[in-house]
């Protein structure tokens, strides 16, 4: 079984494209076959997310993803604002792998 990590960052340094600061919070979810949730994420702050491998997500209260939600395509990080409190639901394209998310303190979203 995969895992997704979800990592909350602060005090920023530039990284690559990004401005990413230290990481605050940690947590991993399995990724598998059936959808799996993260711990709940922050409105109005912004997350970025890289996958190593093809999966789909979906953000709500409570979500399910699947293979109709939106996909995230491997080793392309995109950004994406959360809008309310809620999860972050991820399921696997065809192979288990990882989903890393990256809470943003540059300002952005804050």
């Amino acid at each position: 079984m995969a895992k997704l990590l979800q990592t909350g960052y602060r005090d920023s340094a530039f990284l690559g494209n990004s401005v990413l600061g230290v990481p605050v919070t940690t947590a991993v979810v399995g990724i598998a076959a059936a959808s799996a949730q993260s711990a709940t994420l922050t409105a109005g702050r912004v997350y970025r997310l890289y996958a190593s491998v093809n999966c789909f997500i979906k953000f709500a209260t409570s979500p399910t993803a699947t293979t109709s939600d939106y996909p995230l395509a491997a080793g392309v990080p995109e950004e994406f604002m959360v809008p309310v409190a809620g999860k972050l639901a991820v399921i696997r394209s065809s192979a288990d792998s990882s989903l890393y998310i990256s809470l943003r303190s540059d300002g952005t979203g804050s």
